[in-house]
């Protein structure tokens, strides 16, 4: 399994609302094809960047501004 980040411009409830349009939904996450699993995650209530090192993150931030 690989894991991706996306970083969508809209905020999260444009974002779940993009994905319900377009994949299938169910309990906060969705699916396509049987093999693609998307999930919203954040840093206030996820895990998001949890196991990121200090540099790792300073690139990120960088890149978004």
């Amino acid at each position: 399994m690989r894991t991706v980040f996306m970083f969508p411009a809209g905020d999260r409830a444009g974002t779940a609302a993009c994905l319900n349009q377009h994949l299938v939904a169910g309990n906060g996450s969705w699916t396509f094809a049987e093999r693609v699993y998307v999930a919203i995650d954040d840093e206030e209530t996820g895990c998001l960047f949890r196991d990121w090192e200090p540099g790792e993150l300073a690139l990120v931030d960088a890149a978004l501004g």
